[in-house]
């Protein structure tokens, strides 16, 4: 595995993350937690969108992969975050 898949890896985890963390927000009705959530999720975008655009099957699968891994971590920090609120 490559820098470049580690970094791939990175910035798909964080961005699903953030998703999974703004939809508790949203159904919570957290405006704040709401702009810090979707405005990481846009910059994350504008880091991936040529990475998977031009990506190799291999690629595709290992970002894939990792935004599940972010949906389920934002999960539970979503969660977590909630119950310290």
């Amino acid at each position: 595995m490559t820098k470049d898949h580690i970094r791939l890896m990175a910035t798909a985890y964080f961005q699903i993350l953030f998703v999974a963390i703004n939809t508790t927000f949203i159904a919570k009705g957290l405006p704040l937690g709401v702009a810090f959530a979707t405005y990481s999720i846009q910059y994350l975008w504008t880091i991936n969108v040529k990475k998977v655009v031009f990506a190799k099957e291999f690629d595709r699968h290992l970002y894939s992969i990792s935004g599940t891994a972010g949906a389920l971590t934002g999960y539970y920090l979503g969660n977590l975050l909630l119950s310290v609120i």
